[in-house]
């Protein structure tokens, strides 16, 4: 949870660059993990790395985290997102690939309000409901275009020659007289005008390009930061695929690709009224951020999400990833290497220390999770990101290969959106 929840001092102290010490208040608590390994015997995983069809394009739904210490996280994903969607629809001329000419895009946020379920929990917590909690939140609904532009970082979006890859007016800059391969660039501002989108999500077809795509998906990225704090991305995931008034997003021989973007662990609920009836929150606020941790029977389970994900469009058709909290380099190099890569070599991550729930008082009164990484710029702390061991598991556990998990505490996501990409062009039977 984070500041989103304004106005309880239960939130004083939440939210991004407050540069909170640890102190020497630990405890410590067993989310019953044992040790990271899901042993579930009754899982459906289909590990295979060969789909069982030819796709002939790509549906691609981002779940943007929309609390309120995400806004540089935001500006990191769309310059992500506008090199992975530039790599699929216009390829560079050296890399051998054709164009993927069918590419969907939409994009939900973390907020379902206090809801579980599709029930309105509202009356069931113990205090005066925040106005950005109330009810069902953004209720897993594809958003719209929010921002007039969108600001793109300089020197790190690959383009060759004919910049084709690049916003307009951009160049490619430094081309290698080897690979042929160059950075685009602007000796103006990076801002990028936000085109209109006439629909719920957007769309290239090869009946009807679209030259706009990369730039409207880049402009979805930026989704704010006035979601409720109570973040329940997967709930929004599995919404945003079940509701009736979407079915049409998904398109039959496309592979599906989910995304989650996130510096908090997911408390997609199953059981609200449980939730808040249990002493972490109904008789002590100062704990009510590590309540999902605590009370993971409350929670809808990997497997529960599994398996609704894969029903959307069958086995062996579904990609996850996510952006979220696990050790970086810098500051844990075993744990970096154990919880950074595709899901099947992940099996050692929720046993690393930094993937622990361990809660701290670092205000000496609210508790939190100890962060597994932070980043800083310029000496500020910008990110602190909590473990997100739900995506993990549901990685490692469940989709196997065909899934990616990396840090959201990295300055740069270019390594996992070239992995992502590579694996997407695998997967759409390219070269």
């Amino acid at each position: 949870m984070n500041a989103k929840l304004t106005g309880w001092t239960l939130f004083a102290a939440l939210g991004l660059g407050l540069g909170l010490a640890a102190c020497d208040n630990v405890e410590e608590y067993d989310d019953g993990a044992d040790g990271g390994t899901d042993t579930d015997a009754d899982t459906d995983t289909d590990w295979d790395t060969d789909p069982p069809i030819d796709f002939t394009g790509l549906d691609m739904l981002v779940m943007v985290d929309n609390s309120s210490s995400m806004m540089q996280e935001q500006a990191i994903l769309s310059t992500s997102v506008y090199s992975l969607v530039a790599a699929l629809a216009n390829p560079l001329s050296t890399s051998g690939w054709d164009a993927v000419d069918e590419i969907r895009i939409a994009v939900v946020t973390s907020d379902m309000g206090f809801s579980s379920d599709g029930v309105n929990n509202d009356e069931f917590w113990p205090d005066d409901v925040p106005a950005s909690c109330e009810g069902f939140g953004d209720n897993g609904i594809f958003r719209q275009i929010v921002t007039e532009s969108i600001a793109l970082d300089n020197d790190a979006i690959p383009c060759d020659e004919s910049a084709a890859q690049c916003p307009d007016g951009w160049t490619c800059a430094g081309i290698d007289e080897e690979t042929f391969v160059g950075v685009c660039h602007t000796d103006g501002s990076t801002d990028v005008a936000c085109p209109n989108l006439t629909g719920d999500w957007a769309e290239t077809t090869a009946a009807a390009p679209n030259a706009a795509l990369i730039t409207q998906a880049t402009c979805l990225m930026d989704q704010g930061t006035s979601g409720c704090g109570f973040e329940q991305q997967l709930a929004s995931l599995n919404r945003a695929l079940t509701r009736d008034d979407q079915e049409a997003f998904l398109v039959e021989g496309h592979l599906l690709m989910l995304l989650v973007v996130t510096d908090e662990d997911d408390c997609s609920m199953e059981d609200g009224e449980g939730l808040f009836s249990e002493p972490a929150v109904a008789d002590d606020f100062n704990k009510w951020n590590i309540a999902c941790g605590l009370h993971p029977e409350h929670l809808f389970s990997s497997e529960h999400f599994y398996q609704n994900f894969v029903a959307a469009k069958g086995p062996g058709q579904v990609v996850f990833a996510a952006i979220t909290g696990v050790p970086v380099a810098e500051q844990d190099p075993a744990g970096a290497a154990a919880c950074q890569g595709w899901g099947d070599a992940l099996g050692d991550c929720l046993a690393q220390d930094a993937m622990q729930l361990t809660a701290v008082q670092p205000s000496g009164t609210t508790w939190y999770w100890k962060e597994a990484c932070t980043r800083t710029m310029d000496s500020i702390e910008v990110t602190k990101a909590y473990p997100g061991r739900r995506f993990v598991d549901l990685a490692a556990n469940y989709f196997g290969p065909m899934s990616y998990v990396y840090s959201i505490c990295n300055d740069d996501w270019g390594p996992a959106f070239d992995d992502i990409k590579y694996r997407l062009r695998q997967y759409l039977a390219q070269p």
